[in-house]
């Protein structure tokens, strides 16, 4: 038995033909129904795969195809032939429980490995190629962000005690022979509490809840050597490029293009609201030891005001300069270890 039935369209109306067709020993097939006749070689067919309980469609060089319901039934027909090729075993592969497990588990570790190295990486590279004017703009951008939202607002500390902080910040800034001085600003913030922040093109936010907590000005010191690290190793605009490539990857996946372009207009709020990983933040305090110890600070200063934030927020709490860096009593502990 050759024969199978199936469904006829003429590639040019979406009108159906119920026709018989018949696979030849000549290697050919033949189409015949009520006004329809036709004959094709195997050579100039094209045979869908079968997935799933889609319908078999076999494709002719006229734009003309016939669909088949009974997939059994025309794989009954078929020559060996027409049977072969890669996209054969498809319909097998999703029908058994351990394939399906296995392309999940490829599916899974390749996503991980993407997010978990790629991303960063690729982060890491495209944010040393981004102009200096770029990210001046984003990271004023950014800041306005921040006021419109009411995180910052304008600081309560007094102009003295403001203008004392930054002469001695920046006379440690001249020491350790840094050319271009960061922009220090000082804001009272009551949803981030004692803080400080980095912006990109050089941005320290110190807050007054920061200030107010250290007891000695080379506590502030150490807060802002760890904030330098996060300007040097630009941490804000890999996090922006990170955050952005998996929102990418995540519109891919799911075809929702319509969200790309509102995705550049939200970027000064993403990074306002930027929590940096654990690893940005180990690298960070490396760079305060380095750094401190270079400028003849002793670290215990910045171990101190680590454990007063500590046992002001809690290592449990999500809330404030604690927000995803390692637990206090592993920071202080390896401050005091060097």
């Amino acid at each position: 038995m050759n024969k199978v039935e199936a469904t006829w369209y003429d590639g040019q109306s979406s009108t159906p033909q119920t026709v018989l067709l018949t696979f030849n020993l000549d290697e050919t097939v033949s189409i015949e129904g009520a006004g329809v006749s036709g004959c094709y070689g195997f050579k100039e067919m094209k045979i869908s795969p079968r997935i799933g309980n889609i319908h078999a469609r076999i494709q002719f060089p006229d734009n003309s195809l016939c669909e088949i319901t009974d997939y059994e039934s025309l794989q009954a027909v078929l020559p060996a032939s027409l049977k072969r090729g890669g996209l054969a075993n498809v319909h097998n592969w999703e029908n058994k429980l351990r394939y399906i497990a296995l392309a999940l588990l490829i599916t899974a570790s390749v996503i991980w490995s993407a997010v978990e190295y790629g991303l960063p990486a690729a982060a890491k590279f495209v944010a040393g190629t981004i102009p200096v004017e770029w990210e001046t703009a984003m990271g004023q951008q950014t800041l306005d962000a921040m006021e419109t939202l009411e995180i910052l607002e304008p600081t309560k500390l007094a102009e003295q005690r403001r203008e004392q902080l930054l002469q001695t910040f920046n006379e440690m800034l001249r020491n350790a022979g840094i050319e271009k001085l960061p922009r220090i600003e000082f804001r009272n913030s009551e949803a981030i509490g004692a803080n400080a922040l980095a912006l990109p093109s050089g941005i320290i936010i110190f807050t007054d809840a920061m200030v107010e907590l250290a007891e000695d000005d080379r506590e502030l010191l150490g807060i802002l050597a760890h904030e330098l690290a996060h300007i040097e190793y630009r941490h804000g605009m890999r996090h922006v490029l990170q955050n952005s490539a998996l929102a990418l990857m995540l519109i891919m996946i799911t075809g929702d293009v319509g969200s790309a372009s509102s995705l550049a207009a939200t970027l000064p709020t993403l990074l306002a609201q930027a929590k940096y990983s654990r690893e940005f933040e180990k690298e960070a305090d490396d760079y305060a030891v380095v750094f401190m110890d270079k400028q003849g600070l002793n670290k215990v200063h910045l171990a101190n005001i680590l454990e007063r934030l500590g046992n002001l927020y809690g290592d449990n709490q999500t809330t404030g300069y604690l927000d995803t860096h390692p637990a206090t009593q592993e920071r202080v502990n390896k401050l005091t270890a060097h």
